[in-house]
C-alpha cells in the first residue's frame, strides 16, 4: 500500500467543492489524480467511471492514465474478486471519458452535429493542407479588396503592403487571425479592436491605455525607491562615510525619490504624471576624500542605476504631450479599423471555402462545440445542461495550459464550476506559444482559499510540493535560484517558502553531488582582434561548449566511477542516465551531437529539423518537380547528375553543347537526336524514363506512384547502401507514408504535394530525420526543455544559458495581446518613416513580461528534470568583465534580491544565475588563475554549489590529450609480424594539406589566418618578455578590479561586430553633404524609422564621431566624390587567385575564390582613393597597431580593385572612428 502525505491524501479525498492541486514537479500528481479516480468508482458511493470527465494534455498522457486506473482496478479486483461494483467499472474503463480536449470537443460534434453547419464525415485539415487553404484564400480576398478599391484598405495596403508584394500585410492579416482564435470569441475580439483607440474630445484617462502607462510609471519608481533605500542601508554601514557630505546628500535625494510614489498614486490624469517626471532634478555629487573608495564606488553604481531610471527611461514614456499622443493615435483608428475589417473578411471566407471542402482544424472543433454548449448569452445550452447532469466531476490534468476557449467549453459543462478537479503547476506553464493562458490557473490560485480555511471563495486549493524525484542539492539549487527571480512582477507569482520544493526522496545521505556552474570563457587569446572579428568567436564558443559537456560525459565514463540510484540500488552511469537540455535544438544540438560522436558517446538528438535537407528527400523532391514539370533547369539538373539520370560531368557537358541558350530539357532532347554525341544514348533513354513516370504519375495513388519510383530505379536500396543507409530509407519510407496523408486531404494530384511540402518548409515546418532508435536505447539524449517536459534523468546537462531570449514577437510593426488587444507603429509611407505608438509601447512592455515569466518557467522545467546530478553551462567572451558586472549584482543580492526590474530587464537565464551563484561562493575569484586554465570555487558551509570557470586553451588541451589517449591502445598493442603493414598502416596522402584549404575564402579569414601565423612563428623563437612583444600580438590590458565605468553596465550592449555593421549601414545610407551632427543624428533616426537599423544600432552610433570624419579633409574628399558620381561604397567583389598567393602556408596552386567588401573608394585623376572605416577601440598613439592590424586586408583590398578595374590605387587609408583620424597605409 502506497504511503501517501497528508496533502496526497486531502487531493485524493477531498469532494466538498472545486479543487485546485498546485503539484510541484516530481510532486506525484499523476498517481493522485489516478488514486482520486480509482477511488470514487468503488465503495458505497461509488460514481460509474463513464460518468467521469478526464482532459489530458496530450493522447500520450489519455492512454497512460487509462492504462494506470485500467491496472489499479484489475488489482483492487483481484483482491475483491466477487465486488460487482469494480467488475462493473472494469466492463466501463474502455468508454471512459479519458481524452484530451480535442476529442472531447469531436465527441460534442459527433453526439450534435445537426447543431452545426458541417456534415458528419468532415475531415481533419493538417497543419500543411490548412496553410494551403489560407493561401489561396487570402489571394482571393486581397484580389476582391483591390478591386473594389475601399479607401480605408487601400491605405492600409500602401502603409504596410511590402515594396515588391503584399507579403507583409498578408503575415500582419494571419497574425490577427491566428492569434484571435484561442478566444472565446474570435469575431468579436477582432471587431472590437478598434474601440480602443479614442475618438476626437477623448482624453488619455477615458483610453484603456492610462491604467497601464500609470502602472509602468509605478514600476519605475517603486524599482528608483527600492534602489535608493538600499544605498542609504549601504551608507549606513560606514559611519564615517555618512558623516562627510554625502549623508545627508544621500538623504535629500532618497527622500525626493520616495515623495515621487506616493503623488503618482493619486494621479488620475496624464499631465500630473508629466508634472511628476519634471520635478526629478539631480544635483551634482559632493566631492568625498579620504574614505572607503570601493563603498563610494557601490554607492556611485546604485545612484547610477536609479538616475538612469527616473532620467532616461520614465522621461522616455513621459515626454510627449497628451495632444500628441492623443493625436496619434487618432490617425491608428483607420488602420487598425481596416485591418480589423481584412481580417474578419478572411476570417468569414476561409470558414465557407473549409465548409464547401468539409473540412476543419482543431480550433474549429473547439469553436463548434463551445457553440453547441454555450448560447449567443453566454449562458449553457440544453445540451450543456445535459452534459452538466451527466458528469459527476471533471477532473483537469495540467490545468495550467488551458486556453480561453478550452476554459469556456469545460466550465460550460460544469454544474456552475463547483465541480471541477484541475491539478497542475502554474511554474511549468510553458506553451504560451499555443496560447496557453496561465492566469487562469494564477487566478484561481490567488482566489481559492486553502482546504480547511475559514470562508468562501468558490473553491479551494492544496499544495503539493514534495518532490519525490530529485537530491536534496538539486532542490537547493532550485529554491535559492527562483527565490531570487521570480516574483509577481517578474514571473507571475511570488516563489515563497510557501511554493518551495521539499525534499521527499530517499537518497543516500552520504553520497553528495553538489550542482555544478560550468563557465566558458571562449575569448581569444592572441592579442589584436578586430571588431570585426570578435563574433567569429561566437559559433566557437557552442563547439567549445559542447565539447566540454562531451568531455564531461566521457569522463565519467572512462573512470566508472559515477553510480546512479535505480530502484534503491547503486549501478554504474549508463550513457542512456544522461540528457542535455537546450532552449531549442534546432540550431546547435547537431553541434552537440558532433562533439559526443568526436568522443564515440552514442548519441540521439531529435531536433525537429533537416528532414527536407538531407541528400534522398532533396533528390526524390527533385525528381517529383521534374516529373510535375520538366521545365525547370536546376531540378533537371540535380536528377541528372543523381542515381536517377546516371549523367556524368563530361555528359552534362555534352548535353548544354547540344543547344545552348535554350532551357535544359530542350537541349535534352536536342542531345538524344543528335548522332554524334557521346550521351545520345544516355539521353534518350532517361527521357523515355521520364514519360513513362509522367504517365505513372496521372493513373496512380501518389503514395504508390512514389514507392514504385523508389522500386523501379532501386534508389531505396542505393540510399540503404550510402552511408547512414538506415536513416537515409527511414526518411524515404516517411515521405511515402507524407505522401499517403496527403492523398487524404482535399487537394490531389503531383503539382499540389509539391506545394504542400513546400508550405513545410516555408512555414519552418521542417521534421527531424524519422526515428530508427527505440526510447531504452542506451545513448546519451539531446532535446529541447519543452520536449524534456515530464520527463525525468539522472543526470541533466542544462546547456547554452547564455542563449539570450527571444524577442522575436516584440520588434514587429504589429504585437498583439489578448486583454489589451492590438498595437500598431505608425507609418508614413510618403516620407518612409515609422513612430511607436504608447499603445504599442504598452503591449510590447506587457509581452514581454509574460515572455520573460515565461522563460522563468522553462527554465524551472529545464531543473527540475535532473534526479541527482545538475550541471548547468554557459559561455561568454570575456569572463573578468562579466564576473564583475555579476559581482556587482551579487553584493544588492543580499539585501533586496534580484529586483522584478532587473530580471525583466536580462537577455539570458545565465544573466539571473551568475549572481546567486556568486552570492553563494565561499571565496573572490583569483584573476590570475585564469590564464592557467580552470578556476573553481565551492560554497559556503552547507552550500552544495561547485563553479568552475574553463578557459579556451584549457578545453583545446583537454581534447589534445584526449585524442592522444584514444590512440595509446594501439601503440602499445603486439608488435606487427610484417613490418610493411605498419607502412601501410602509416601512410600519409601527399597532398594532405591541399584538402584542407577551402574553395572560398574571405579577405578577413585570411587576415586572421596570417596573424595566427606570425604570432605562431613569434612566440615560437623562444620565451620572449612582454617588452620583447610585437604589440599587435599583446593582450588588451587588464581590467582593474573596480568597478565598471557607467557605459559598460548597460542592459544589452551590441558586440563589436554589431557595432561595426551598424557603423557600415550607416555610413552606406547617410548624406556625405550633411551639415552636421545634428543633421547625422537626423539621418540615423529615419533610418531607425525604416527599420534599417534596430534601435540599439543606432544607439551605437557617434554623431559627433561621423561628422568628425565628414568634416576631415579626407571626409570631404569623400564628399567631392559622391557629388560627382564617382564614390562606390560597400562594394562586394570576388577574385580567383592561387592559394598560396594568399596563405604561404598552403602552398598549393589550387585557384580559390577571395571574397571582400569594401567600405568605400572613389576616383581622383583617374586612380583610385581607398578608404576602411575601423570601430576598433584605441588609445591614442596607437594609430601603428591598426596599420600592423589591417595591412593584409587592405594589401589584398588594393590588389583586388586594381586586378578588377585595371585602375591603380593611389592612396589607402583606414580611419579610426575612436581616434577620428586618417592613417595612411603603406601600398
Amino acid at each position: 500500500m502506497k504511503q501517501w502525505t497528508t496533502q496526497q491524501l486531502e487531493a485524493i479525498e477531498y469532494h466538498e467543492e472545486s479543487l485546485l492541486v498546485s503539484a510541484a514537479a516530481g510532486s506525484g500528481k499523476t498517481a493522485v489524480l489516478v488514486e482520486r479516480i480509482v477511488e470514487m468508482v468503488q465503495g458505497p458511493q461509488a460514481v460509474d467511471i463513464d460518468r467521469l470527465l478526464v482532459v489530458t494534455f496530450t493522447r500520450a498522457a489519455a492512454a497512460e492514465m487509462r492504462d494506470r486506473i485500467s491496472l489499479r482496478l484489475a488489482g483492487a479486483l483481484d483482491e475483491r474478486p466477487s465486488d460487482e461494483t469494480l467488475t462493473r467499472q472494469m466492463a466501463l474503463i474502455n468508454r471512459a471519458s479519458i481524452m484530451t480536449i480535442d476529442s472531447f470537443c469531436k465527441k460534442v460534434m459527433d453526439e450534435n452535429f445537426h447543431l452545426v453547419d458541417l456534415d458528419p464525415d468532415y475531415q481533419l485539415l493538417d497543419e500543411n493542407e490548412a496553410s494551403m487553404l489560407m493561401a489561396e484564400t487570402m489571394d482571393d480576398v486581397l484580389a476582391t479588396a483591390f478591386e473594389e478599391g475601399d479607401p480605408g484598405f487601400l491605405h492600409l495596403a500602401n502603409t504596410f503592403g511590402g515594396s515588391w508584394d503584399d507579403g507583409h500585410l498578408v503575415e500582419m492579416v494571419l497574425r490577427l487571425y491566428r492569434f484571435s482564435r484561442s478566444g472565446a470569441d474570435p469575431r468579436g475580439w477582432i471587431a472590437g479592436l478598434e474601440t480602443s483607440y479614442p475618438l476626437s474630445g477623448a482624453s488619455l484617462k477615458e483610453t484603456p491605455f492610462f491604467a497601464p502607462l500609470k502602472e509602468e510609471v509605478l514600476f519605475l519608481l517603486e524599482e528608483a525607491q527600492t534602489l535608493a533605500r538600499y544605498l542609504m542601508e549601504e551608507l549606513a554601514q560606514d559611519p564615517a562615510l555618512q558623516d562627510t557630505a554625502y549623508g545627508p546628500f544621500f538623504a535629500d535625494e532618497t527622500a525626493q525619490i520616495e515623495g515621487l510614489l506616493p503623488e503618482a498614486l493619486e494621479a488620475k490624469e496624464y499631465c500630473q504624471l508629466q508634472r511628476l517626471a519634471q520635478k526629478v532634478v539631480f544635483q551634482r555629487l559632493p566631492t568625498v576624500r579620504g574614505v572607503d573608495s570601493l563603498r563610494i564606488s557601490i554607492l556611485k553604481e546604485i545612484r547610477a542605476e536609479y538616475k538612469k531610471l527616473l532620467c532616461d527611461t520614465l522621461q522616455e514614456w513621459l515626454a510627449v504631450s497628451e495632444s500628441d499622443l492623443l493625436a496619434l493615435m487618432r490617425k491608428m483608428r483607420q488602420p487598425v479599423a481596416a485591418l480589423s475589417a481584412l481580417t474578419l473578411r478572411f476570417y468569414d471566407a476561409l470558414q465557407e471555402k473549409k465548409r464547401r471542402k468539409n473540412r476543419a482544424d482543431f480550433a474549429d472543433l473547439e469553436h463548434f462545440c463551445l457553440s453547441i454548449l454555450r448560447g449567443p448569452d453566454g449562458q449553457p445550452t440544453e445540451v450543456a445542461r445535459g452534459y452538466q447532469t451527466y458528469f459527476a466531476e471533471i477532473l483537469i490534468d495540467e490545468y495550467q495550459d488551458s486556453n480561453d476557449v478550452q476554459e469556456a467549453i469545460l466550465t460550460a459543462v460544469s454544474k456552475n464550476q463547483e465541480n471541477l478537479f484541475m491539478v497542475g503547476d502554474v511554474k511549468q506553464s510553458i506553451y504560451r506559444f499555443r496560447r496557453a493562458n496561465p492566469e487562469l490557473f494564477l487566478e484561481k490560485y490567488q482566489r481559492f482559499l486553502p482546504v480547511g480555511a475559514p470562508g468562501t471563495t468558490g473553491g479551494r486549493k492544496i499544495q503539493l510540493y514534495r518532490n519525490f524525484r530529485s537530491r536534496p542539492e538539486v532542490l537547493w539549487a532550485v529554491n535559492e535560484l527562483f527565490f531570487a527571480i521570480m516574483s509577481q512582477k517578474a514571473g507571475e507569482l511570488d516563489y515563497t517558502t510557501e511554493e518551495a520544493l521539499i525534499y521527499g526522496a530517499s537518497y543516500d545521505a552520504a553520497h553528495s553531488l553538489p550542482i555544478e556552474v560550468d563557465l566558458l570563457d571562449v575569448q581569444s587569446r592572441i592579442g589584436g582582434e578586430s571588431d570585426e572579428e570578435k563574433d567569429l568567436d561566437d559559433l566557437e564558443g557552442v563547439e567549445l561548449e559542447a565539447l566540454h559537456v562531451a568531455n564531461r560525459i566521457s569522463d565519467w565514463m572512462r573512470q566508472g566511477t559515477m553510480t546512479v540510484e535505480d530502484h534503491g540500488a547503486k549501478r554504474p552511469l549508463a550513457y542512456r542516465d544522461i540528457v542535455i537540455l537546450l532552449r531549442a535544438t534546432s540550431s546547435y544540438a547537431a553541434i552537440f551531437e558532433a562533439a559526443l560522436k568526436q568522443q564515440n558517446i552514442p548519441v540521439f538528438s531529435d531536433t525537429g529539423t533537416g528532414y527536407f535537407e538531407s541528400l534522398e528527400i532533396r533528390t526524390v523532391m527533385s525528381v517529383l518537380r521534374v516529373i510535375d514539370n520538366p521545365r525547370q533547369d536546376i531540378p533537371l539538373l540535380a536528377v541528372l547528375r543523381s542515381p536517377f539520370g546516371g549523367f556524368s560531368e563530361d555528359e552534362l557537358v555534352s548535353v548544354r553543347k547540344s543547344k545552348r541558350g535554350v532551357l535544359l530539357l530542350d537541349a535534352l532532347k536536342e542531345c538524344s537526336q543528335s548522332g554524334d554525341s557521346p550521351a545520345r544514348e544516355r539521353a534518350a533513354e532517361f527521357l523515355e524514363r521520364l514519360e513513362h513516370w509522367r504517365s505513372s504519375a496521372l493513373h496512380m495513388p501518389l503514395d504508390q506512384f512514389i514507392w514504385s519510383l523508389l522500386q523501379e530505379t532501386a534508389y531505396y536500396e542505393y540510399a540503404g547502401a550510402m552511408p547512414g543507409g538506415a536513416q537515409r530509407q527511414a526518411n524515404l519510407r516517411s515521405l511515402f507514408q507524407r505522401a499517403g496523408a496527403f492523398e487524404k486531404t482535399s487537394f490531389k494530384g503531383l503539382y499540389h504535394f509539391i506545394r504542400y511540402i513546400d508550405a513545410m518548409r516555408e512555414g519552418s515546418k521542417d521534421y527531424g530525420p524519422a526515428r530508427t532508435m527505440g526510447e531504452a536505447e542506451d545513448v546519451v539524449r539531446i532535446m529541447s526543455i519543452h520536449k524534456s517536459k515530464g520527463l525525468e534523468f539522472p543526470v541533466v546537462f542544462v546547456s547554452q544559458m547564455n542563449k539570450q531570449f527571444n524577442r522575436r514577437d516584440q520588434y514587429g510593426d504589429l504585437v498583439l495581446h489578448a486583454k489589451q488587444g492590438l498595437g500598431l507603429r505608425h507609418e508614413d509611407a510618403g516620407r518612409g518613416t515609422k513612430e511607436d505608438t504608447l499603445p504599442r509601447r504598452l503591449l510590447v512592455s506587457r509581452i514581454n513580461q509574460e515572455a520573460i515569466s515565461e522563460e522563468m518557467r522553462i527554465l524551472y522545467v529545464a531543473m527540475t528534470r535532473a534526479k541527482e546530478q545538475l550541471v548547468l553551462t554557459g559561455h561568454v567572451q570575456n569572463v573578468e568583465k562579466a564576473l564583475e558586472r555579476w559581482r556587482t549584482r551579487a553584493n544588492l543580492l543580499g539585501a533586496m534580491g534580484l529586483s522584478p526590474y532587473y530580471v525583466l530587464h536580462q537577455n539570458s537565464p545565465l544573466e539571473w544565475l551568475m549572481p546567486v551563484v556568486l552570492h553563494q561562493v565561499a571565496e573572490p575569484m583569483p584573476q590570475q588563475d585564469l590564464e592557467e586554465g580552470i578556476w573553481t570555487a565551492t560554497g559556503g558551509e552547507g552550500v552544495p554549489l561547485l563553479l568552475k570557470v574553463w578557459t579556451r586553451a584549457d578545453l583545446l588541451a583537454r581534447q589534445e590529450a584526449l585524442t592522444e589517449r584514444s590512440l595509446t591502445p594501439f601503440w602499445q598493442g603486439e608488435e606487427l609480424e610484417d613490418p610493411n603493414l605498419l607502412d601501410l598502416l602509416g601512410y600519409r596522402y601527399p597532398f594532405e594539406q591541399a584538402t584542407k584549404i577551402p574553395s572560398k575564402v574571405s579577405v578577413s579569414y585570411v587576415k586572421k589566418q596570417q596573424m595566427e601565423a606570425l604570432g605562431s612563428a613569434f612566440f615560437a623563437a623562444g620565451d620572449p618578455s612582454q617588452e620583447e612583444m610585437p604589440e599587435l600580438f599583446l593582450e588588451e590590458p587588464r581590467e582593474p578590479s573596480v568597478p565598471l565605468p557607467e557605459f559598460l553596465k548597460e542592459d544589452r550592449r551590441l558586440s563589436g561586430a554589431e557595432r561595426g555593421t551598424a557603423l557600415h549601414t550607416a555610413m552606406l545610407h547617410l548624406d556625405p553633404l550633411s551639415s552636421g551632427p545634428e543633421a547625422v543624428q537626423e539621418q540615423i533616426h529615419e533610418l531607425i524609422a525604416r527599420e534599417i537599423l534596430s534601435q540599439e544600432e543606432g544607439a551605437s552610433l557617434n554623431p559627433q564621431a561621423i561628422w568628425g570624419f565628414l568634416c576631415s579633409p579626407l571626409g570631404r574628399r569623400f564628399a567631392a566624390a559622391h557629388r560627382s558620381g564617382t564614390l562606390y561604397r560597400e562594394e562586394v567583389f570576388y577574385r580567383a587567385l592561387a592559394a598560396k598567393d594568399l596563405l604561404p602556408q598552403w602552398q598549393a596552386k589550387d585557384p580559390m575564390m577571395l571574397n571582400g567588401i569594401i567600405d568605400a573608394f572613389f576616383e581622383e585623376d583617374g586612380q583610385w582613393i581607398l578608404l576602411d572605416y575601423k570601430t576598433d577601440a584605441v588609445g591614442p598613439g596607437e594609430a601603428a597597431v591598426l596599420k600592423q592590424r589591417y595591412a593584409v586586408q587592405i594589401r589584398l583590398y588594393c590588389e583586388a580593385l586594381t586586378a578588377l578595374t585595371g585602375k591603380k590605387v593611389r592612396e589607402a587609408y583606414l580611419y579610426a572612428l575612436s581616434l577620428q583620424e586618417a592613417i595612411p597605409m603603406e601600398l
